[in-house]
């Protein structure tokens, strides 16, 4: 795979990715730019999942791409390769539990073991905080 080929890859892969971020906006009712060259815009939601996301289906001939829902996430299938990856995961959050503690939760059962006990949960304190 040439070069030219893996940035349209993982540019599509990325805009997957920014689009499954915006879920509100996921209900409008067109993408907001045009698909690139050899693919189509469509639509994919999954109440499941609970995400909803634009993402583009492509042709190149030698290779197909797209999106769908596989377990809890978005992931990306190419016509050549085995099982879809995962792109974007959704994870759900224990009755009661607070989101910094889903995500402690969440760190510690997903890293080793070595990896996560030299690790600290810590506010942002570099530059602006999002709003």
């Amino acid at each position: 795979m040439n070069s030219a080929m893996k940035s349209i890859i993982w540019a599509s892969a990325l805009l997957a990715s920014a689009t499954t971020i915006t879920v509100a906006r996921a209900d409008e009712p067109a993408p907001s730019r045009p698909p690139i060259d050899k693919c189509v815009w469509e639509r994919l939601t999954d109440k499941n999942v609970g995400m909803a996301a634009w993402a583009q289906r492509c042709d190149f001939g030698f290779r197909q791409i797209h999106f769908e829902f596989a377990g809890n996430a978005l992931a990306i299938k190419y016509s050549d390769g085995g099982a879809a990856d995962p792109l974007v995961e959704v994870f759900d959050i224990i009755s009661g539990e607070t989101a910094e503690a889903a995500l402690q939760r969440l760190f510690l059962d997903k890293t080793d073991k070595a990896i996560s006990a030299r690790c600290v949960l810590a506010p942002y304190t570099e530059g602006t905080v999002p709003a």
